[in-house]
């Protein structure tokens, strides 16, 4: 069989270029919602203590609802535990993440109208965010920073079948305070979005056009 060789440089902005059409055809308030699961989970990674603790919290509703289902004879064996160290869990929750926070901003700002500002912002934060998906989908693939793995520097070999990865950089969204910066960024940019939507008059919870829509 005849191995081909795929450029990761080429394949990564040709991703994200796809991410930015999308951003500015759903605006920036969508996107922003995307970025915020984003950095949580950016923030798990960062702190593997932390993604523990949410898969132990999940392990526990797990335990819950096989306990329910047992008793109405549903079920005869405990629901399996999530094991913080899977990958394919993670992966798995990206996806989840991604789909249900387009189906989020759908709901929340379907109808309504977006600026040119609204969709070259939104333009913006879908590069932004095709990026943080990318390098989320490759830190699981490597299984670094992942709970009880410990952090491995050394080169992994990529291959796909018969495709091989050429030109991977070495860096990684880890390294540096970029890390920082997109957390705390991506943030205070889903709390904003969300105040921006909401208003609270009178006693009441109303919704408004966030800025960039109409």
């Amino acid at each position: 069989m005849e191995n081909y060789t795929m450029d990761f440089q080429v394949f990564f902005y040709m991703v994200i270029g796809i991410f930015g059409l999308a951003g500015f055809m759903r605006g920036w308030w969508k996107e922003a919602i995307t970025t915020g699961l984003l950095v949580f989970l950016l923030a798990m990674l960062k702190y593997p203590e932390l993604a523990e603790s949410v898969v132990g919290l999940l392990n526990q509703g797990l335990d819950l609802l096989s306990e329910l289902l047992i008793k109405v004879k549903l079920l005869e064996h405990s629901i399996a535990h999530i094991d913080s160290a899977n990958s394919q869990f993670y992966i798995l929750t990206l996806i989840f993440f991604v789909i249900i926070s387009y189906f989020i901003g759908k709901s929340a700002a379907g109808t309504l109208n977006i600026t040119v500002g609204g969709r070259m912002f939104g333009a913006v934060l879908g590069l932004l965010n095709g990026f943080i998906i990318l390098s989320l989908f490759r830190e699981y693939i490597l299984q670094r920073y992942l709970p009880n793995t410990g952090m491995s520097t050394a080169a992994t070999p990529t291959t796909v079948t018969s495709v091989a990865v050429s030109n991977v950089p070495p860096e990684t969204i880890m390294d540096g305070a970029g890390i920082w910066i997109l957390i705390i960024g991506g943030a205070l940019l889903f709390f904003f979005a969300i105040s921006s939507r909401l208003s609270y008059t009178s006693g009441k919870v109303k919704t408004r056009a966030p800025i960039g829509y109409k």
